[in-house]
């Protein structure tokens, strides 16, 4: 999985705009769609602004490795929203 896919899929699976997403983590506009279009990868720095955002914390661990915890409420985003974004395709990695 590639990180762009993945940080796109969060953008899509909590119903915001890119524009939106960037405001709320503190991000520029133009960073954001450079992050999600595989252009650049965000510094560690970016990294931590996302993670650490009260709505994206949930999704730390799929982010930055692909996996989940639920027990400790770490999620990915469903599986027809990762597939609508080049994540899935078979039913072996939906499960991820």
């Amino acid at each position: 999985m590639s990180f762009d896919k993945r940080l796109r899929s969060i953008i899509k699976s909590e119903n915001v705009s890119q524009k939106i997403f960037a405001e709320e983590v503190g991000v520029s506009v133009r960073a954001i769609e450079k992050y999600v279009s595989g252009e650049r990868v965000p510094t560690g720095n970016v990294l931590m602004k996302i993670v650490s955002h009260e709505r994206y914390i949930k999704y730390t661990m799929w982010l930055l490795t692909g996996g989940t915890e639920e027990d400790s409420d770490q999620v990915s985003p469903k599986p027809s929203i990762q597939e609508k974004c080049g994540l899935v395709s078979d039913d072996s990695e939906k499960k991820a």
